[in-house]
């Protein structure tokens, strides 16, 4: 997910509100942890915020899954702006896999729906 921090993403400091860096986290989160197919609702989500956003910088969220099971997923998702060593915003994620399917069950191969 790539997002510019718009001049009016900022706070009383000068910096992007950390509202803009979780909602782009939130949104990479988000395709993340339902592009297996189960539908996927957020649990837990804990921020950092190890530096600050420049507003008009150019922000990028990715999410990376770290473990999944049959019912819950955990990823590592990282905000970064202009820096790559000094990211913005670090998040861990907890997603709950319900049983249901995008699109139901019987638009996904067998071996998919059997192995998920």
């Amino acid at each position: 997910m790539r997002a510019v921090a718009p001049p009016g993403a900022g706070n009383v400091a000068g910096t992007v509100s950390g509202a803009v860096l979780l909602g782009l986290a939130d949104a990479a989160f988000e395709v993340a942890c339902n592009g297996h197919g189960r539908r996927a609702v957020a649990l837990d989500l804990s921020a950092h915020f190890p530096s600050a956003g420049v507003p008009g910088e150019v922000l990028v969220a990715t999410a990376n899954e770290v473990a999944r099971s049959a019912r819950t997923a955990s990823y590592r998702i990282e905000v970064a702006g202009g820096d790559p060593l000094r990211p913005p915003l670090l998040c861990q994620a907890l997603a709950y896999r319900t049983r249901d399917w995008h699109l139901g069950e019987d638009a996904w191969p067998p071996d998919w729906v059997a192995g998920r």
